[in-house]
């Protein structure tokens, strides 16, 4: 949930601005029966066999001194080739994704069958897997040492944007949590994209304001991680052209 949003942000995505994404979150409900039926007349996908281990690069910990002086980070060639590849080759189609339905976050998220999609493409679940073990919570508290032990990715998102799909400005609801200050982080990989400027890549702002203080340009086997209990981000409008493919992730100590 997005917080701290400052009012003249809000402004730029009230109707008649951003008259095209108003539109198509309007027809959101006709969308998705056409993609659902997409999604029923998709073909068995012919997958590349493989026996692959899914892991993330050393570029995690070497990152780790940057991440503690400044409170984010952004990594390059964060997954190793083999296992980048399999990702591309195995990524959903856009008719697996819920249309674009909120203003805020314009872009398609969260998958309309997960069940579905996961058995279609293993690498789904296999990347939810490993962002949710023991194996990446130890390597986690490795790169960001804390008190706080455990801390763990409960649900992992997939998503897709292209031109016009924004996120406004904001701060994460745990920003206002007791239970994870200076504990929460959020992993934002990109899977692959145009890169360049506003092409998707989550940035990082000073304040509510808006001044940039970080933005991505390479979205294609990157990783931003960033504390998510103090640090505003989102991104501008994306341009003509642009496309990026996302994985994210929410570390933060259970709360029970």
């Amino acid at each position: 949930m997005a917080v701290g949003i400052a009012e003249f942000e809000l402004k730029k995505y009230r109707f008649p601005n951003s008259a095209l994404r108003h539109l198509m979150i309007k027809i959101y409900s006709i969308r998705l029966i056409f993609r659902r039926l997409l999604l029923f007349l998709e073909p068995k996908p012919i997958l590349t066999s493989r026996d692959i281990n899914i892991t993330l690069t050393k570029n995690l910990e070497a990152g780790a001194a940057k991440f503690s002086s400044q409170g984010w980070v952004f990594l390059e060639d964060i997954f190793p080739d083999d296992v980048h590849k399999i990702i591309v080759q195995e990524w959903p189609s856009f008719y697996h994704f819920h249309p674009v339905r909120n203003i805020l976050k314009s872009y398609d998220s969260h998958f309309i069958s997960p069940d579905q999609t996961s058995k279609k493409y293993p690498i789904i679940e296999e990347i939810k897997q490993y962002l949710s073990s023991d194996e990446f919570s130890q390597r986690l508290n490795g790169f960001a040492p804390s008190s706080a032990n455990g801390r763990k990715i409960k649900n992992v998102g997939f998503s897709r944007a292209g031109y016009k799909s924004s996120c406004v400005n904001h701060l994460d609801s745990v920003s206002t949590s007791k239970l994870n200050k200076n504990e929460s982080i959020n992993f934002i990989f990109f899977v692959k994209g145009t890169g360049g400027s506003r092409s998707g890549g989550t940035c990082i702002y000073h304040d509510k304001n808006g001044e940039i203080l970080f933005e991505p340009t390479n979205t294609t086997n990157s990783c931003l991680i960033y504390r998510s209990d103090n640090l505003y981000h989102g991104f501008p409008p994306m341009n003509f052209g642009k496309f990026r493919w996302m994985i994210s992730g929410h570390a933060q100590v259970p709360s029970n």
